[in-house]
């Protein structure tokens, strides 16, 4: 009976041990890290991690207490994983910060036009943070930063 045990515990661990070395990532020159991530469509969901909630959706929700609008125009509005820095357009001159929404997959987060607003990664995000915008007349670059790896959702939404 004993010997049994043994080898369902060996059998078990090579199991998991396999299992877990399915989940290590790899990094590549294409990595968002390095270049400018392709626009992905508002109304797709994550490719992994298919926990997230995309912000945009619970922000253009009327019975979600983050209800904005039931149509809103995001400056931002990416899936991606790993960290990302994105070039946007300036919003009109009224509007002199952008709210940000995160939605990530693990650790922490970090998103920087300046200045920052950084939070802990919950897959349904749980805060947002306006940063001022700039000075200038430049496109705007924001830079966000998660582990590798990190599965998420941004949306940037300008605000008076």
């Amino acid at each position: 009976m004993a010997t049994k045990t043994t080898w369902t515990g060996a059998v078990a661990a090579v199991v998991c041990l396999a299992g877990l070395t399915a989940c290590v990532g790899t990094t590549s020159s294409t990595d968002p890290v390095f270049s400018d991530p392709a626009p992905t469509s508002t109304t797709s969901s994550p490719e992994s991690g298919g926990t997230l909630v995309d912000p945009l959706t619970r922000l253009e929700d009327p019975d979600s207490d983050d209800f904005i609008a039931t149509t809103v125009s995001p400056s931002l509005h990416e899936h991606g994983t790993g960290g990302a820095t994105f070039k946007i357009a300036r919003p009109d001159p009224s509007l002199t910060q952008l709210r940000f929404y995160v939605a990530c997959s693990a650790g922490d987060f970090t998103v920087t036009l300046g200045t920052f607003y950084s939070g802990d990664c919950t897959p349904d995000f749980t805060s947002s943070g306006s940063i001022p915008l700039p000075s200038g007349e430049d496109p705007l670059s924001v830079r966000l930063d998660v582990s590798a790896g990190t599965d998420y959702w941004i949306t940037a939404i300008p605000v008076p």
